[in-house]
């Protein structure tokens, strides 16, 4: 039994290693893709993998081609044939990234289903040849028994949960410190650093930069001699405590294993525990999940809270206590100070929820507490953009994307002023086909990220999705992923691709409930646990081989961030001295600014090298005159090097006009 099992488990990870080979991912900011078949024979990596790939379908053809139609009569028994054929389409349509030309899309979509299709028949060998007690017994002794429905509060502590918790912390922690390398790669992420650490000192604002062009850093805003980070201060501020620590880099790792527990307790108000560990198992394993733990943006942080908010309304309910109700008005308050449109949305799923979508309606006693602390933690938000602004209504980001680019440009609706006119915008403005392709874009996002699953991560979210024995429960998921989706709708942008679908985050809870609901759903209909185990064969390769490839190929130099600045600056000891950075604003003089003194100005004291963008001679000659006093160093950045920074001129050579 398990040498036949080990052989196709073997075939199976051959052949998801060998399509990743395939795969053009990589640093840059592009959605993935497959390679051109006419690059596949180029007497390289590809070649190899493609043979593998060839062999591995021929093995898995061979041996299944009169097991398939039996076998899919027999889920069309239990599911009906409709919802098998919707399953495989929803997979199909979201296992390639859209493509300007059609014909393009159209071989990449058929390339990554077969891939996907004959490693689905892989896996189903694999587990095919499992038979007799022992594993089933173990795995019922590991989750609990098939079938149970026993809905209680958690008590104690869950070791499955603990563990998770723990390991979640502890490899997002090492991917951040040594992958990442404590280093911002997405602008977003400098802006929040520097937030960070001038709030840290007691300042809402920083001096005005004495050259604005030679320190200009997208996603900061100058203002009437005042310079600060537009974004809403929610998660700067938790940022703060790791940042004076000396350990940012252990902020959303640390908030990542809290938010494993919060998720149990949620699901052990709602689901039985074998459904609530199975959930948890996935969530641990989910490279969506830990890769998001591991860097410095708002969305960790922001399932925290969006998470209490539920569980907040869920014990409320449980335990006719108010104190449960504040509770998730408080952190459905704080989520707006987080990320102010996912805490509308935050505040809606745990709204809708208290009054009885899902669950039982709250008391009028319980609502009121819930809105007014909602309000009223919420309303911290009002001085701030007083302070910033000028207006209590008017958001600092806003007024920055007014300013910046051209009023309307960052506001929710559609409309031809929608958006920034970035590259990764299908068209100008913003309409519903191009809400439309947003939403696919994102699909994609979540079947391959979600998992990591090389037959895709979407088969079993679609089988609970469309099943007609669903729960309540179950359908107050698929409305919370259908409201995230049809809120971000309304936005003009995707959220790019460098960390899945980061936009329909709050999606991701109830996604992995309805993978565990469909697997369930899978046993019913077989009467067996080979999904189950199916499932956890996927996520071991998954965890073997795709989270390796993607922490490889990708993360280490995102968006070709780099933190050389740091190194050399060490190493040659730059001390006070002026840095002339050449290269782009982003990423070359970006991964450098981050290392600046919050106080620019020629007059201060801090001992520590300035960082200047060496725009141009107007810029590079103010930016002598002005830090005459200081040694100048030269370097050139990412784009000019095609690797690291390099030292293009020490203080000798520097020389000044």
């Amino acid at each position: 039994m398990w040498s036949k099992t080990s052989l196709w488990l073997g075939l199976a990870a051959v052949g998801q290693w060998a399509s990743l080979q395939l795969i053009d991912a990589g640093p840059r900011i592009h959605f993935q893709h497959y390679f051109a078949p006419v690059d596949w024979m180029r007497g390289d990596r590809r070649s190899l993998a493609a043979l593998l790939l060839a062999l591995q379908a021929m093995c898995v053809v061979a041996a299944l081609a009169s097991r398939v139609l039996p076998f899919l009569r027999g889920l069309a028994g239990h599911f009906g044939w409709w919802r098998i054929v919707l399953a495989a389409a929803l997979s199909a349509v979201t296992s390639a990234a859209l493509s300007p030309q059609p014909g393009q899309l159209i071989v990449e979509i058929a390339i990554a289903t077969t891939i996907q299709l004959v490693a689905l028949g892989n896996i189903i060998l694999a587990v095919a040849g499992l038979s007799g007690v022992p594993w089933t017994a173990r795995l019922q002794r590991w989750f609990g028994q098939p079938g149970e429905s026993g809905v209680e509060p958690a008590r104690g502590i869950d070791a499955w949960t603990a563990i998770g918790a723990i390991a979640v912390t502890a490899v997002a922690a090492g991917l951040c410190y040594f992958v990442y390398r404590n280093h911002p790669h997405i602008p977003d992420e400098v802006g929040y650093i520097l937030h960070a650490r001038y709030l840290a000192q007691g300042m809402l604002t920083m001096p005005a930069p004495p050259i604005p062009d030679g320190f200009f850093i997208d996603l900061m805003m100058l203002d009437s001699g005042r310079w600060f980070c537009p974004m809403p201060p929610g998660w700067p501020m938790v940022l703060m405590m790791g940042a004076e620590a000396g350990v940012r880099w252990l902020v959303n790792p640390v908030l990542a294993g809290l938010n494993v527990w919060i998720a149990w307790l949620l699901l052990r108000e709602v689901y039985s525990p074998r459904t609530a560990r199975l959930v948890i198992l996935l969530l641990c394993a989910s490279p969506w999940f830990v890769f998001m733990s591991m860097n410095f943006m708002t969305h960790t942080l922001l399932m925290t809270v969006a998470t209490a908010a539920l569980l907040g309304v869920a014990r409320a309910r449980r335990t006719g206590k108010v104190g449960w109700a504040c509770l998730a008005g408080v952190a459905i308050g704080c989520a707006t100070l987080i990320r102010p449109l996912d805490g509308m949305i935050a505040g809606l799923l745990a709204g809708m929820w208290a009054i009885g979508w899902g669950g039982v309606r709250l008391k009028f006693s319980h609502l009121a507490a819930l809105g007014a602390t909602a309000m009223l933690v919420g309303a911290a938000i009002l001085p701030y953009n007083a302070h910033l602004t000028g207006d209590l209504w008017k958001n600092p980001i806003m007024v920055y994307f007014d300013r910046t680019y051209h009023v309307g440009a960052n506001s929710l609706g559609f409309g031809p002023d929608r958006g920034l006119g970035w590259a990764l915008d299908a068209w100008p403005g913003h309409t519903p086909l191009e809400a439309g392709v947003n939403a696919l874009l994102n699909g994609f996002s979540v079947n391959i990220e979600l998992h990591g699953w090389s037959i895709g991560s979407l088969w079993a979210v679609a089988l609970a999705a469309l099943s007609a024995r669903s729960r309540r429960a179950d359908r107050a998921c698929l409305a919370a992923i259908a409201t995230v989706i049809a809120c971000y709708s309304a936005y003009y942008f995707h959220g790019g691709p460098e960390f899945g679908a980061r936009y329909w985050y709050q999606a991701l809870l109830p996604l992995l409930v309805l993978s565990v609901r469909g697997l369930e759903h899978l046993e019913e209909a077989l009467g067996s646990a080979r999904p189950l185990a199916g499932a956890l064969a996927l996520t071991t390769l998954a965890a073997a081989i795709y989270l390796p490839w993607r922490m490889v190929d990708k993360y280490p130099s995102l968006l070709f961030m780099r933190p050389d600045v740091r190194t050399l600056t060490a190493e040659h000891h730059f001390g006070r001295s002026l840095v002339l950075v050449r290269g782009q604003a982003h990423p070359d003089y970006a991964s450098a600014a981050t290392y600046n003194p919050l106080d620019l100005r020629p007059e201060s004291s801090a001992d520590a090298p300035i960082y200047v963008w060496d725009r141009d001679e107007a810029t590079r000659a103010k930016a002598l005159q002005l830090y005459a006093d200081r040694p100048v160093w030269i370097l050139e950045g990412p784009t000019l090097t095609g690797g690291g920074f390099r030292i293009a001129q020490s203080p000798a050579g520097a020389g000044r006009p």
